[in-house]
């Protein structure tokens, strides 16, 4: 069977278990042109998460919520996004008793967070792999950093009566959250975030950032790449990007650049193992470093 068919099955085998269930698409149109129009159905409910009007500036670059019928109705629009779901993150599903109103009132509720200094941020839960660090999935292999970021009650009130949440994970993988049924908030919100959950959201998102700049100002680097090893890549890069004290986004980038085109030879060559040395002891910055990099 087709991957893209298997994410169906498994929702229309929880749809045949639970038929109060209702179904719902967040859809985010600034990872995929065609939403949210590619999943909008006639006679079915789509609002902006942000609250914008549909065909605004804003609409047209945010995350919305999507009514859906049944995926035991197996329509065109199922399919697209299992086919676009599994290469992009752009969409995660939803399943509920709970009506399309009560369910964005409740995601409105998780959409900004109080981070300690008192400033507000939003939490993009929309973001397949910031959802995954949100509520910790060991099953994802595919997430930079593991999670969980929230705590036992704040995890409890984002994921009350969201009875099924899904996403793809960064290799096409169908992840499945299960959240306690019936169960109601026991933390306020918005959210007040430590600093510490602050850095963890921060560095999740890393590696589209390192992605989206490479791809912006070093793309041949990465053209010969498959699309589907581009972020394990990158990952595995700023994993030892971080061992040798790099933080600022210039460095990672510049190192993840340089280990996408000298690969093995990163850790082979007695050279430049001799050179990241010195920038871990801060002996020499990375940049001179790369200078002295063997041809």
């Amino acid at each position: 069977m087709h991957s893209a068919n298997l994410g169906i099955a498994s929702f229309q085998t929880v749809a045949a278990q639970n038929p109060s269930y209702k179904w719902y698409v967040i859809a985010d149109s600034a990872q995929h042109h065609s939403l949210p129009n590619a999943v909008v159905q006639k006679n079915y409910r789509i609002e902006c998460l942000f609250k914008a009007t549909q065909g605004t500036m804003l609409a047209r670059h945010a995350p919305h919520l999507v009514e859906m019928c049944s995926p035991a109705e197996y329509g065109q629009t199922w399919r697209w996004i299992a086919l676009n779901g599994k290469s992009k993150p752009c969409v995660t599903v939803i399943a509920s008793p709970m009506r399309f109103e009560e369910i964005f009132e409740r995601l409105s509720l998780f959409m900004e967070v109080i981070m300690p200094d008192g400033a507000g941020m939003f939490l993009s839960f929309w973001d397949p792999a910031i959802l995954g660090t949100l509520v910790g999935n060991s099953n994802d292999l595919t997430l930079h950093v593991k999670g969980p970021v929230l705590d036992d009650a704040q995890r409890a009130a984002f994921t009350s009566k969201l009875s099924r949440w899904w996403y793809w994970d960064r290799l096409g993988g169908l992840q499945l959250i299960i959240s306690e049924e019936n169960t109601e908030p026991t933390s306020p919100s918005p959210f007040s975030l430590t600093q510490q959950q602050v850095d963890e959201l921060v560095e999740a998102s890393v590696p589209d950032h390192v992605l989206f700049y490479m791809q912006l100002n070093q793309p041949l680097i990465i053209e010969g790449m498959p699309v589907s090893q581009r972020y394990s890549s990158v990952r595995n890069a700023l994993r030892e990007a971080r061992l040798i004290g790099l933080g600022s986004m210039r460095d990672l980038l510049n190192y993840c650049c340089v280990a996408l085109i000298y690969r093995e030879r990163m850790s082979e060559d007695q050279e430049i193992r001799h050179l990241l040395n010195e920038v871990r002891q801060r002996k020499m910055s990375l940049f001179q470093a790369i200078q002295e990099f063997p041809e």
